[in-house]
């Protein structure tokens, strides 16, 4: 019997992924409702880029995987930093996809977004990547606004040694090793790797007198330099019980886009670990918790002669514990229910913050998929989620019905809704701005009252996998999005405010404060209609033949 799994993680019972497609319809996806399912029973559009996609491809970064991806849009700012987007939501930090790893999140909270370049795995370890299209909020909580990726690893133990190197122009090298092993109880893989890349060109010319490059930048030519490792561990105790624990770090330095008139910012001795602990019993209870933490220095790339020192010290910790129950079970008709409760402890300590901040999460779901026919199926979520700067309880109800109208082809309705929590940086930035003009700076200030970005979806999906030579996937949603948070409320001071006294010379910063940049919601609905069309067929082994439109 396959009970659920969350989001790759064991909760009870085996689940074996494939180490390829063999049979189209066979695919599983775990990540749409945290249990092991067809993509024609999923609640959301899903798509899955399997390890037999990526070692075709010949491709080692994980964003680049994902243009294939119909909705996905995948924006490159530098060799360090890729933006990855679902359904057109997309800004800079894209704040709005949810990255997770073997279902535990890598969100870096203090900017509200995932530094894909900078996870701590290599594609070579990697089962498979599932792509949910829509929010997910119902399953994953807050920040699972557009959509999430999921990357799943492979088993420790299951993947096969390995060395291998790669290099090209613009100083790139890549070079990436692992080892393996298993008994019949134990499994255990480590992992590790080193990667660099120059600039696709100098952002500041080397021979100009007028601006330059900040202090922290050791050599502007770099794009990205990082090393990093991975190990995972895997018991079996007993008959069913199962223990996973493992811990990855990455260090290295790169440049990310910044927001406001903070382009190019250079974060330097980054450091990203994620260190992790799980355990699944045969009843169905399931127990993980895991613990993020970044630092890195940081700073704007460029500098012109006497500007505003910005450089800021930044590290954040982040505890997530989740306590789980997933059961199949019969009761007039076959259901298979979810439940769980988490708690999650956010710690950021910034020079760019008005103090180090501490803040404390709770969070309970319920899902239950009721087989209501041989051919239908609904599936029902609701999740709510306490954050401590958010008046109430935060509720995501998420419902989904899939017909199996044709053998091999489902039509599916979804309707539900999705928040975005405001980052660390929306709620308590204080920071200088740079102007052109020395001893002038505009203060850029979080806002503590900020609601959260919402969105309310409703999606009508089609799915053919009915033989092993043909697939076809077409999607058409609508969305509301309320409440986008910008960097929008613009204060400027005036000589009364200096007169009062309310505003005085930062001797500090040696400089003269002319406003303030405020984060605020904005007072607008947008209104979003799209869809997705993609295709993808094998006439022959070895052969893959894709085609999308979004």
């Amino acid at each position: 019997e396959q009970v659920a799994t969350g989001g790759g993680e064991e909760t009870g019972g085996e689940l074996e992924l494939g180490a390829q497609r063999t049979e189209v319809f066979e695919e599983e996806v775990v990540s749409a409702s945290r249990f092991a399912e067809s993509p024609l029973d999923a609640p959301n559009s899903t798509h899955i880029i399997t390890r037999q996609d990526i070692r075709l491809t010949g491709l080692t970064d994980i964003s680049a995987l994902l243009r294939r991806v119909a909705g996905v849009e995948v924006m490159q700012h530098y060799p360090g930093h890729t933006d990855v987007n679902i359904r057109g939501l997309g800004q800079r930090q894209s704040n709005k996809t949810l990255f997770l790893v073997d279902g535990r999140m890598t969100r870096l909270d203090f900017l509200g977004m995932s530094w894909v370049q900078m996870l701590p795995i290599s594609v070579e370890d990697i089962e498979r990547i599932e792509v949910i299209r829509g929010p997910a909020a119902a399953v994953y909580g807050a920040d699972a606004f557009s959509g999430i990726v999921n990357i799943i690893l492979r088993e420790p133990g299951e993947n096969e040694n390995y060395v291998r190197g790669s290099g090209g122009s613009q100083a790139f090298g890549r070079l990436a090793a692992s080892v393996s092993g298993r008994t019949e109880n134990f499994g255990m893989r480590i992992s590790g790797g080193y990667q660099r890349m120059d600039h696709f060109e100098n952002l500041i010319d080397p021979e100009r007198v007028d601006y330059g490059t900040a202090d922290i930048v050791s050599d502007p030519e770099l794009g990205i330099e990082r090393l990093w490792f991975n190990g995972d561990l895997r018991f079996r105790v007993g008959d069913g019980f199962v223990i996973r624990a493992g811990a990855a770090v990455n260090q290295g330095d790169g440049t990310i886009q910044g927001i406001s008139r903070l382009r190019q910012t250079q974060a330097q001795n980054s450091v990203f670990s994620q260190s992790y602990l799980s355990i699944t019993t045969p009843v169905g209870i399931g127990l993980r918790t895991y613990w993020n933490r970044f630092s890195t220095d940081v700073d704007g790339f460029e500098e012109p002669p006497g500007a505003l020192p910005t450089v800021g010290d930044l590290r954040q910790d982040i505890v997530d514990t989740e306590l789980n129950f997933n059961r199949q079970f019969e009761l007039g008709i076959p259901q298979n229910l979810s439940m769980g409760v988490g708690y999650r402890f956010k710690d950021v300590e910034w020079d760019w913050m008005n103090d180090d901040q501490t803040e404390h999460h709770f969070f309970g779901y319920l899902q239950d998929a009721l087989q209501l026919h041989e051919t239908l199926r609904l599936t029902l979520n609701v999740r709510i989620d306490r954050h401590p700067l958010l008046d109430g309880v935060q509720f995501s109800p998420r419902g989904s019905i899939v017909w199996r109208f044709i053998e091999g082809n489902s039509l599916r309705f979804t309707g539900g809704t999705a928040f975005r929590s405001p980052a660390f940086l929306e709620s308590y930035l204080e920071f200088e701005n740079r102007t052109p003009l020395r001893g002038v700076t505009t203060i850029g200030q979080g806002n503590q009252d900020l609601d959260p970005e919402r969105i309310i979806s409703f999606e009508l999906g089609y799915m053919n996998q009915a033989t092993d030579f043909f697939a076809l996937e077409a999607n058409v949603y609508y969305n509301l999005v309320f409440d986008q948070i910008q960097l929008a409320a613009i204060d400027t001071f005036t000589l009364q405010d200096w007169g009062s006294g309310a505003i005085e010379y930062d001797e500090g910063k040696e400089a003269f404060a002319v406003g303030n940049l405020q984060f605020d919601n904005e007072n607008a609905t947008f209104r979003q209609i799209g869809g997705e069309l993609g295709v993808r067929v094998f006439p022959v082994d070895g052969l893959d033949i894709y085609a999308n439109y979004a």
